[in-house]
């Protein structure tokens, strides 16, 4: 198999977010696009990565690519601009002058793929198409949209009946890995391409900074010579799109819900804060059925503030706890309930082996009302029946989350102070974070998580990126 990555695009969407590396060599969670590209592929075969006069020093980063994964990689540098993707890899396979008969598999370098190739294969092999791409399912756009991905029209069989680049002819969308039977196939359609000047050869529209020559239009041509062009379907948990700097910041924050959910669920702290636009103050939040002497001591010393018991209205209906009065001054709503001390195996209430004592007690469904104090040294908040869909607390936000790990739904926060007293706010959150090496979500982000937000809708990954890590570095190309 031969395959090529080209890398001599604009990478237009970047340059508006003030990012002037070219797009595959910005990095990602410590590598490179580029780097997670390729070596997330794990198929066998010769790898081509095609530029247009790079400096040394991103040549340089592509060959340390192949000598830190010990994959061999040739850098094909075609010298000159072009009208886009396809004259790229058609001007690349003419200086190569590879054997036109040997399969050819043409990759972006905007994914991670955390898929099987095997399976891929063996597809290949069963279905024996003369080309092929894959799908992946990215936002939904409206049929004959405007789009920011390649589309293709099936027919009942599921054979290619027409691609278009930048327009929802269908629902089946792009992501980005092209493969034909033989190099023969793709730059006979590609030529086809080249001395086609109708509006359909190009890409055009919102999402295209300059009219271009992609690659999907080239199936086009086989489709009309009746070639079977065939489609490979990736599911949500086998890729990660990293095409625009929103999917990079989108896939980064749900890595963050993940991460802290992990993190509930062993016991450890975490820091939530609020939206952006809202206080922008942390909370130390802990799983209330995790609560040992080791985390409540270190959210104590370390977040200084109120201890509190985010839980749901039926929990304070199992004890009988009554809201406090509020006289309307409190802009947030906070919903305080009635403070509470569990009655038996305590002193003051105020000790850490009081707190654990009736944190234990808050939490058992066996107990009742008589065996809590009222008011006592932990106060319990009420979240929202709808939880984030209806207000957007750290209250809220603990119980959200807390429901997301499957974990009970009772937690503890305390409010984040530095040594003056004052509130901890913005970066110095994240550094607060970074410091006593804590997971740091926004509700936001657990927000767009949980309720599929639309536009962090796509695409949802449930894979760790450690296992990600794993399954990639761990194979040999």
């Amino acid at each position: 198999m031969n395959i090529l990555f080209p890398i001599a695009g604009h990478g237009s969407r970047f340059k508006k977010q003030n990012i002037n590396t070219p797009k595959p060599l910005i990095k990602f969670k410590g590598r490179t696009y580029l780097e997670w590209a390729i070596c997330s592929l794990k198929i066998k075969g010769n790898y081509f990565v095609v530029v247009n006069s790079l400096d040394d020093a991103y040549i340089k980063e592509i060959q340390d690519i192949g000598s830190k994964n010990d994959i061999k990689i040739k850098i094909v540098d075609i010298e000159r601009s072009t009208l886009g993707q396809a004259e790229t890899c058609l001007v690349a396979l003419q200086k190569l002058n590879l054997d036109e008969n040997e399969p050819l598999l043409i990759s972006n370098c905007d994914h991670i793929l955390a898929w099987n190739p095997i399976k891929f294969s063996n597809y290949l092999e069963k279905n024996s198409p003369d080309a092929l791409v894959t799908l992946y399912d990215h936002k939904k756009i409206a049929k004959d949209d405007v789009s920011p991905y390649s589309h293709i029209e099936l027919d009942k069989n599921g054979l290619g009946v027409r691609l278009a680049e930048k327009k929802a002819i269908s629902e089946h969308q792009l992501n980005g890995i092209f493969y034909w039977k033989k190099i023969s196939l793709f730059t006979e359609s590609a030529n086809k391409l080249m001395k086609d000047n109708s509006d359909d050869s190009f890409s055009t529209g919102i999402y295209s900074k300059v009219k271009e020559k992609y690659i999907a239009p080239t199936f086009n041509y086989l489709i009309k010579d009746n070639k079977k062009v065939l489609t490979f379907k990736m599911h949500n948990n086998e890729f990660i799109s990293l095409g625009s700097p929103e999917e990079v910041f989108i896939n980064i924050a749900q890595e963050n819900v993940r991460k802290a959910v992990e993190d509930l669920k062993k016991g450890k702290p975490i820091v939530m804060v609020d939206d952006y636009d809202r206080e922008f103050e942390g909370d130390i939040v802990i799983a209330a059925e995790k609560a040992n002497e080791q985390n409540i001591l270190f959210a104590l010393r370390h977040a200084r503030g109120l201890m509190c018991l985010p839980c749901t209205q039926e929990k304070l209906d199992q004890f009988k706890i009554p809201m406090m009065h509020s006289n309307g001054g409190d802009e947030l709503e906070t919903p305080f309930a009635t403070s509470i001390d569990a009655i038996e195996g305590v002193t003051t209430g105020m000790s850490v082996s009081d707190r654990l004592k009736t944190i234990k007690t808050f939490l058992s469904n066996d107990s009742s009302p008589k065996s809590l104090a009222q008011p006592g040294h932990l106060f319990p908040l009420r979240a929202r029946k709808g939880l984030l869909s209806e207000r957007r607390g750290h209250t809220e936000g603990c119980v959200e989350i807390l429901k997301l790990a499957g974990l009970e739904q009772v937690g503890i926060i305390i409010e984040i102070m530095d040594d003056n007293g004052n509130m901890i706010k913005g970066e110095d959150l994240k550094n607060f974070s970074d410091i006593y090496n804590l997971s740091f979500v926004s509700i936001e982000e657990l927000a767009n998580y949980v309720y599929n937000d639309e536009e962090s809708k796509t695409p949802l990954i449930a894979v760790d990126f450690k296992i990600i890590e794993s399954m990639i570095y761990g194979v040999q190309n």
